[in-house]
């Protein structure tokens, strides 16, 4: 073998192997990208539902204590004999209703009675009420209405969101003596 002077590679061999390789690298980043944003997403949904469970874990006590409190208290029992409405109590029924609503601090809006559900010799009075305020305080006028001898069901339940406050719509059935 000859000793002589290493032989050299081209300029135009040696820019086109730089050339390709960079070209390589830059496809293969691209190429990584999106498993890369996947994994940072992932990595975040992960720190979030930690996070979570961790609030859940510092929940539970007070969860808890809250769920035992609410089983002590008992909702009282409707009354078993239902007795009808008096006819002649049929017209302070609005005032009746509205006296139970302020006992609760529910205001109500309107008490509207339809004469037309007594055809037909029906003894149940229809009565629409619309009433606002707060929704537990809603809950014990329900509560109270229900504790009352002469309410016989409740058809119709619909709470509404109203510049700031809640306003409940009523739909419920009036026991009437015959």
């Amino acid at each position: 073998m000859k000793k002589g002077k290493p032989t050299l590679v081209p300029k135009e061999v040696l820019s086109r192997i730089v050339f390709y390789s960079a070209a390589i690298v830059i496809l293969m980043l691209i190429a990584n990208y999106p498993s890369q944003m996947s994994i940072i997403k992932l990595g975040n949904e992960i720190a979030e539902t930690k996070a979570r469970l961790e609030e859940q874990k510092l929940l539970i006590p007070i969860y808890s204590e809250l769920l035992a409190k609410s089983r002590l208290k008992a909702v009282p029992e409707a009354p078993e004999s239902k007795e009808g409405l008096a006819s002649g109590q049929v017209d302070h029924l609005a005032e009746m209703l509205r006296e139970v609503a302020k006992k609760s601090n529910i205001e109500t809006i309107s008490v509207i009675p339809d004469p037309t559900s007594l055809a037909g010799g029906s003894n149940l009075l229809n009565v629409d009420v619309s009433a606002r305020g707060d929704f537990f305080a809603f809950r014990g006028f329900l509560l109270d209405l229900r504790s009352l001898s002469y309410v016989n069901s409740f058809d119709e339940v619909r709470v509404q969101a109203v510049s700031g406050t809640k306003e409940y719509n009523l739909k419920m059935k009036i026991a009437l003596k015959k």
